[in-house]
């Protein structure tokens, strides 16, 4: 009788010569016993699955939920939404598998990209998807080679799109134009691929953003409003049914006469009849604003420039600030996005993190020089006002609330700009009221602060250096990313050194 040992060798037809079938069952003893554990178990998928849907899809909804299910179609989808699923489970553990899921997909992709995109439709869609999820974990892991490595490869995901044929849709609402209603389940699905290719494209635009004020460069993208995508309204969007759904696209149609008009846009971007209810249209237009500035850093940010980006930013604001007045109204925390736009028109975040210590405890020639002035001028002072705002916006975030991916770098920053007033700022206080247009006549300073009374110009003139303390402890314990921890012990460095130096000058 034969063996039934898995690895038994097969007697080969001739005693004398190994044949390939006998070289087959050899090749097999020898190789090891390997486990399934290439993923963990199937009862941790659902639950990050789950956690990803009810915590980080309100914040960065670009999968359509209500049709969403797991199929050969979307494994790449459903594996990226586990890394980040993973991340709200609360443990050390949990976040390690999410990574170890972040990193076997990445090479999957990498190796066998071109079948997707080639193959094109919801196959394309699932690894643009799948890709842009995997960017957003890159960015929060909190893992420096995470983060190179996700920018690094940004560029050639914006490439896969364009091969895709994915920037040549704008707006999925235009596409309901030519869709057959009579079959509602199928032209819900397929009007549910278009957006969610629209919302990819989004999510790119402000990947973009992001990344490019993190390293201090030019974006990759063009981020004139006219060329940003335009995504449908959240009600839209998260329509349950094919019949709800197309309830909603009949009072659309009926409101207005075509939706270009709807998305009809100014020269300075603006919708003149502005969706209060698309909240990613007014991220990505307010990202599109941060990345411009950017860009006009790596060449020359004059004066007029200054003044035009001034004018985006407060037309944004006068348009979209009623819809998000209350933090509660605001899940993306796009405020707390404006007031981090509005720091980087006045100071260089690369001059910031060099007199941090960035590249070393040595000091570029006149980067001294250049921040002890910028914190005499009212650039400077206009700066630390909105750095407080930024704080004040967060201190009234519920706790179970998850912030946007933008604020860990927007709290960080504002730290740094506390950080640097605090320590270079001249011996005399501001005299009078600061001028700061972007908060005249607005009631930023009581939404933010209800129980104060007093204009932000008076917080300046109560400016203490403990207000890092508060900058930093809000960080450590902002959501689930290890990147919010990460920037706090870096702020937690520079309390030391403030301590040190009020000591000294004891």
């Amino acid at each position: 009788m034969e063996s039934t040992h898995p690895y038994a060798l097969k007697r080969p037809e001739n005693p004398d010569r190994v044949d390939e079938a006998y070289r087959a069952g050899l090749s097999s003893r020898l190789r090891p016993c390997l486990h399934d554990d290439v993923l963990p178990s199937a009862d941790f998928l659902n639950i990050c699955i789950k956690l990803y849907f009810a915590k980080f899809q309100p914040i960065f909804p670009i999968v359509h939920a209500p049709s969403f299910r797991p199929s050969s179609e979307n494994a790449l989808v459903l594996l990226s939404i586990c890394s980040i699923g993973a991340l709200f489970v609360g443990s050390a553990g949990a976040a390690a598998r999410g990574r170890g899921i972040f990193m076997k997909l990445n090479k999957a992709i990498l190796a066998s990209w071109e079948v997707y995109i080639y193959r094109g439709g919801r196959e394309a869609l699932a690894v643009a998807q799948a890709v842009t999820l995997g960017q957003t974990f890159g960015m929060l892991s909190g893992n420096p080679n995470d983060l190179l490595m996700t920018e690094s490869f940004h560029g050639t995901i914006i490439a896969w799109a364009r091969q895709a044929g994915m920037f040549k849709i704008k707006d999925s609402l235009q596409e309901t134009n030519h869709l057959n209603l009579n079959d509602l389940e199928t032209a819900w699905r397929s009007w549910s691929q278009t957006e969610e290719t629209v919302r990819v494209l989004a999510a790119l635009h402000i990947h973009d953003s992001e990344f490019a004020a993190i390293f201090h460069h030019e974006p990759l993208l063009r981020h004139e409003p006219g060329r940003l995508p335009r995504c449908c309204t959240d009600e839209l969007f998260t329509a349950s049914t094919a019949a709800q759904w197309h309830t909603m696209i009949k009072s659309l149609h009926s409101s207005s006469p075509s939706s270009e008009s709807q998305h009809h846009t100014s020269s300075v971007g603006m919708a003149t009849t502005p969706n209060s209810y698309s909240f990613m249209n007014a991220y990505v237009l307010l990202s599109g604003h941060n990345a411009a500035i950017q860009e006009a850093r790596c060449a020359t940010l004059n004066e007029a420039m200054i003044r035009d980006f001034h004018f985006r930013l407060t037309t944004w604001y006068e348009a979209y600030f009623p819809s998000i007045r209350y933090p509660s109204r605001d899940p993306h925390c796009l405020m707390v996005l404006w007031h981090e736009t509005f720091m980087s028109l006045y100071v260089c975040f690369d001059l910031l993190e060099r007199v941090v210590g960035r590249d070393g405890s040595s000091m570029r020639d006149g980067d001294l020089a250049r921040i002890r002035d910028w914190v005499a001028r009212v650039e400077g002072q206009r700066c630390v006002i909105h750095a407080m705002l930024i704080y004040k916006r967060l201190q009234t975030l519920p706790i179970i609330a998850e912030p946007a991916i933008h604020v860990p770098k927007a709290l960080f920053y504002a730290g740094l700009v506390v950080y640097c007033y605090a320590k270079f700022r001249p011996n005399e206080a501001p005299n009078g009221d600061i001028d700061i247009p972007e908060l005249r006549s607005s009631d930023l300073g009581r939404v933010s602060a209800p129980a104060s009374t007093e204009l932000p110009t008076a917080s300046l003139r109560q400016f203490d250096p403990s207000t890092l303390y508060n900058v930093t402890d809000l960080l450590r314990r902002q959501g689930h990313w290890e990147l919010s921890r990460r920037f706090s012990s870096i702020l937690e460095a520079l309390i030391d050194d403030l301590a040190d130096l009020r000591v000294g000058n004891l």
